[in-house]
């Protein structure tokens, strides 16, 4: 039984009264998108304060400009130890990320291993690195890729080969390697150029395989709560999911869509998800002891079906595009 389309709820239009001018987003027009890289006028959204919002009219991602400086970033990221919880709790949330690895795979229809080598696995932001371990259980060569130096220490001390990068843009720290599956959650958010990322990532991918991403949904009733909340004064230097200088994009379906086609990768799979559902995001009752209200509102979404996260997988085809479809029209072998 299909379920039923969501359909985007209307802004009220008093959300919008401090966006500012399109000549004040600080954007040339017609740069490239950070998010698709498609080249569009963007267009103003809300004020931050020090950042402002802008939508790119092709993808409908939205990301702030002007994005922060290295050493703003460091300010910011400075005691937000997001890894904690998964290194305290570690073997709990590396036996639930070995379920939630196991299924997706599998769906994805992505074997262990094959013949001529071994399946091999990155999670790219591992932070304490229960994917990079869940993935080894599951008989993956596994290799996380880590910003945080504590996440870093705390998963070679657990056996884990874990490689430190300078930053989240770029994937040097790899080398010449390739990879059957590439893991980023909750991580896409983060990133300066999320574009250069995924394509810098996609290029690391073997024929076949397949790019796992799980995002907050900027079009989610959860997001739309948040954007509501500076109605009555709350959340004035946040839009949605877009919370500067930690979260510096907001993305949605279509933004997904588009980047699969401009990156020549298949859209295998998108769908609305829960963090409430641990088979989809790893956690447990200590990681909600101090969200309550975050709880509540994620509740309702459920209900509402607008859960909040989105969970994509994009996969590289086996041959290239040309000759794929040449077997799929019935012109090729």
């Amino acid at each position: 039984m299909s379920q039923p389309v969501i359909q985007r709820a209307a802004l009220p239009a008093a959300l919008f009264d401090d966006a500012p001018p399109p000549a004040g987003l600080g954007l040339r027009a017609g740069q490239p998108c950070f998010i698709c890289g498609v080249q569009d006028r963007p267009v103003p959204l809300a004020d931050l304060g020090e950042y402002r919002v802008h939508r790119c009219p092709r993808c409908r991602g939205e990301s702030v400009s002007p994005l922060p400086e290295p050493e703003a970033l460091s300010a910011a990221y400075h005691g937000f130890d997001a890894g904690r919880i998964g290194r305290e709790h570690f073997h709990q949330y590396a036996e639930l990320a070995e379920r939630m690895l196991a299924a997706e795979l599998s769906k994805a229809g992505l074997r262990f291993s094959d013949e001529g080598h071994s399946a091999s696995f990155l999670d790219y932001g591992c932070g304490a690195g229960h994917f990079v371990r869940a993935a080894g259980n599951l008989g993956f060569r596994s290799i996380g890729v880590e910003f945080d130096p504590v996440s870093v220490s705390e998963g070679r001390k657990a056996g884990l080969d874990i490689r430190e990068a300078g930053s989240p843009d770029r994937p040097e720290t790899l080398e010449d390697e390739t990879f059957d599956a590439i893991l980023m959650f909750h991580v896409l958010e983060h990133v300066t150029a999320p574009f250069r990322t995924l394509a810098a990532l996609a290029d690391r991918l073997r024929p076949g395989g397949v790019l796992l991403i799980e995002v907050p949904d900027q079009e989610s009733l959860p997001s739309l709560i948040k954007r509501m909340a500076r109605l009555v004064g709350m959340k004035k230097r946040e839009w949605g999911y877009v919370q500067p200088p930690i979260h510096l994009h907001g993305l949605s379906r279509r933004s997904f869509e588009v980047v699969a086609r401009e990156l020549g990768l298949t859209l295998h799979e998108m769908s609305r998800v829960s963090p409430l559902d641990p088979r989809k995001f790893p956690s447990n009752r200590e990681y909600w002891r101090y969200l309550r209200i975050q709880q509540a509102v994620y509740r309702l979404a459920r209900v509402m079906r607008s859960p909040g996260y989105l969970f994509v997988v994009l996969k590289k085809e086996s041959m290239p595009r040309p000759e794929a479809d040449r077997c799929l029209d019935g012109r090729g072998a």
